[in-house]
């Protein structure tokens, strides 16, 4: 007799298993949203609307629940939406973790989140027909007619995106660049890199001077990509002196200063963490705390200086007393 595949419980084994699956994932089979961000691209490419991609994180965060509960759930709310877009929901609760230096292939929800640089919940974003976000938003409280209201404002954002880039084609020179970076939406500098890059580039191609006020800006935007790209890459392998190598000509290349000298030299003190390289540690975070005390990264180094030498007495007085026993 072959095995049955429920030893016990029969019916109701069954029963408790379906409830639990449709609390886990409720989305599933939601009429109106999409069951795949794939299916939503396919889906606008037939109709012509744009994708609402919303990520939420439920198990862990009651404000997605709290937005699952009374918008993604309300069939009204799913209606509003059907008009101009094609929605899908990716619950990433089980991905919290992932880095993308897993060696076995991620779900779509695991590679999707890395490539949208997700990082806060719940987060939306809205895409046009090239699949490029040209807003974020989230949860707002305040029912459907507000949320509607809002996502207008956001639609005549992008019209008035695609307005710009319009205009961008029928100019050239330093006009042509102050187009395009207009017409760039801001949703976050790794963001604009990855999925705005070729428009940024060609802004700092057209204005080498920085005449128009964004090139430099872009061009450290794009630098940031590239540097946190190489990074991930890097640490994948554990390459930690290349990443320090990488580190210090990025702080050359860009001639960086203030802050943003600040967060680079905690990437590489993050690094010598890992090679448990004490005497530049100290260095590195007395370099940090000595550009600007005030700031979070001046009193992070701090605390981390602070925390160090607690160790480094704590060791001392245990050597200490060791040798007189």
């Amino acid at each position: 007799m072959p095995p049955r595949p429920f030893r016990s419980g029969g019916p109701v084994a069954l029963l408790t298993l379906w409830l639990a699956l449709t609390q886990l994932h409720p989305v599933l089979g939601r009429e109106g949203w999409h069951p795949s961000f794939a299916a939503a691209q396919t889906a606008s490419a037939r109709s012509g609307k744009d994708i609402f991609l919303c990520f939420t994180g439920r198990e862990w965060s009651a404000v997605c629940r709290q937005f699952e509960q009374h918008f993604l759930s309300d069939p009204g709310f799913t209606a509003m939406l059907g008009t101009h877009y094609e929605p899908v929901q990716l619950d990433v609760s089980a991905f919290r973790e992932v880095t993308g230096k897993e060696e076995e292939p991620l779900p779509e929800e695991a590679r999707l989140k890395l490539q949208f640089e997700v990082t806060t919940f719940p987060i939306v974003f809205l895409l046009g027909s090239d699949v490029r976000p040209y807003a974020l938003t989230g949860f707002r409280p305040g029912g459907t007619e507000s949320y509607a209201r809002h996502l207008e404002k956001l639609r005549e954002g992008r019209a008035r995106q695609e307005a710009l880039l319009a205009r961008a084609r029928q100019s050239d020179g330093l006009r042509r660049a102050e187009l395009l970076a207009q017409s760039i939406p801001d949703i976050g500098a790794l963001r604009m890199a990855r999925f705005h890059g070729d428009l940024m580039r060609e802004v700092v191609k057209l204005d080498p001077d920085n005449a128009t006020g964004f090139a430099r800006d872009f061009e450290l935007k794009l630098g940031d990509y590239e540097y946190v790209q190489s990074m991930r890459e890097m640490d994948r392998d554990l390459r930690w002196s290349e990443m320090l190598t990488l580190t210090d000509d990025y702080i050359e290349k860009f001639k960086l200063a203030g802050s943003e000298l600040q967060a680079a030299l905690m990437n590489r003190f993050d690094i010598l963490r890992r090679q448990q390289n004490f005497p530049e540690m100290v260095l590195t975070l007395d370099e940090v705390y000595r550009i600007n005390p005030y700031n979070p990264h001046g009193r992070q180094a701090q605390q981390l200086l602070a925390k160090m030498a607690r160790q480094i007495e704590e060791q001392s007085l245990l050597e200490s007393l060791q040798n007189q026993e």
